[in-house]
């Protein structure tokens, strides 16, 4: 007898089946993850998705705040031969 058979005939495998549908994926796991955290304070999947929108716009204004508050680069004397600017 080969291993293979031998080792299909000892540990017989029940066939793969797939996952069901569950109810809790009807929405992506971020609008879950807020409602479910909201501690009841968001019901439903439209007050997640504003939540969520008001996140990335907060995000998005504190970036640009701290990209355009940083001050200029000050170069040392021993770069300015080459930047075409110093003269």
């Amino acid at each position: 007898m080969d291993i293979l058979e031998q080792y299909e005939k000892d540990l017989p495998q029940e066939p793969h089946q797939a996952p069901l549908w569950n109810q809790s994926d009807e929405y992506g796991w971020p609008t879950r993850f807020v409602m479910h955290y909201s501690g009841g304070r968001i019901q439903n999947e439209k007050q997640a998705s504003y939540v969520l929108l008001a996140f990335v716009a907060i995000l998005i204004i504190a970036s640009l705040f701290l990209f355009f508050s940083g001050r200029p680069a000050k170069f040392s004397e021993d770069w300015k031969p080459y930047l075409k600017s110093s003269e």
